[in-house]
């Protein structure tokens, strides 16, 4: 009897333990205590409950029965004590399939991970002008978003931001970011247009992968390297290379519907698969010194490579000789 009720103790030790992730509640919205400064105290907008899973991270449940149009407030009353808003934080929202849309105040500075993750019904969101990062999937798989302004105090959109938001269909990325974290649009299968402005300095890989209906994207002349997958699978009918682009990495336009592209004289190298386009047929390459990998282009699309005067013999070095009778000199 004694062995049997140890092993109940045991197996009742080993499962998993649901903990209150929440200091307070207000109005439906969860709440932990954040800091407290000299004249204010401040709370961070949380989720309901966590449960550790087997490898001690937190599955999140976000919210029960929340649903239509969220408003966080700025400033929330607890027990007679006035709090500000600080913090949204991470899987605060995830998988909260009924909210419709997200009011942020001014004075949120943090948006968590994942924190709207999942929010399938999710169609617009309003984000303030405190907001300085658009962290790791925060708005991921929001499968019916169509409409968010980012604000002009937003320096970086992170990995996977919106991977996955199908329904957005245009982004005005404000000249104030510097940086796209990759895969940051992934599968924004609706997304139209993008003008990626002159202050972004990086782009990280698949920042843009299969956006299928991207026919038209500005990329602007201050990035050096077009990396991995940027634009893989997208609907690009034309492109144009600034000036300042040094390399083109691995399927970097893979997939897109370009049917001639013009590869300018800064351009040092082009890695495998980069233009492997099944509707492009002619290429021009500026730089004759320029180093190509192996199946860069679609032998059986393209028809001709446009290279500078006195360099073919140079270019049949470089190319497979399925394309040698291709080239052109101009």
């Amino acid at each position: 009897m004694k062995t049997k009720l140890l092993l109940i103790i045991l197996l009742l030790g080993l499962m998993p333990e649901t903990v209150q992730a929440y200091d307070f509640k207000v109005d439906g919205l969860c709440y932990r205590y954040y800091w407290s400064g000299t004249d204010e105290k401040y709370v961070a907008v949380t989720h309901e409950d966590a449960t550790p899973d087997n490898e001690s991270h937190y599955n999140v449940a976000g919210y029960y029965g929340l649903s239509g149009d969220i408003v966080i407030p700025s400033h929330v009353t607890y027990s007679g004590t006035k709090y500000k808003v600080v913090v949204i934080d991470s899987f605060s929202f995830v998988n909260c399939n009924e909210i419709t849309s997200i009011t942020i105040p001014d004075g949120i500075s943090f948006l968590g991970v994942d924190a709207f993750a999942g929010c399938s019904n999710l169609t617009s969101v309003t984000l303030p002008n405190s907001i300085k990062n658009i962290v790791d999937g925060c708005f991921k798989d929001c499968k019916n978003l169509e409409k968010v302004i980012i604000p002009n105090s937003v320096k970086y959109i992170n990995g996977n931001a919106f991977e996955g938001c199908r329904n957005l269909k245009s982004i005005t990325i404000p000249n104030s970011v510097e940086i796209i974290g990759s895969h940051a649009f992934k599968g924004c299968k609706n997304l139209i247009s993008v003008e990626i402005p002159n202050s972004v300095k990086s782009i990280g890989g698949y920042a843009f992968e299969y956006c299928d209906e991207l026919t038209s994207v500005t990329i602007p002349n201050t990035l050096t390297t077009l990396p991995k997958g940027v634009f893989r699978g997208c609907g690009l009918k034309t492109v144009t290379i600034p000036g300042s682009v040094k390399e083109i990495d691995y399927a970097a336009f893979e997939g897109c519907k370009m049917s001639s592209v013009i590869i300018p004289k800064s351009v040092e190298s082009i890695k495998k698969y980069a233009f492997d386009c099944s509707e492009l047929t002619s290429v021009t390459i500026e730089n004759s010194d320029i180093s190509i990998e192996n199946d860069v282009f679609d032998k059986n699309s393209v028809h001709q490579i446009i290279v500078p005067k006195g360099s073919v013999e140079k270019f049949k070095e470089k190319l497979p000789v399925e394309f040698h009778d291709k080239l052109v000199e101009r």
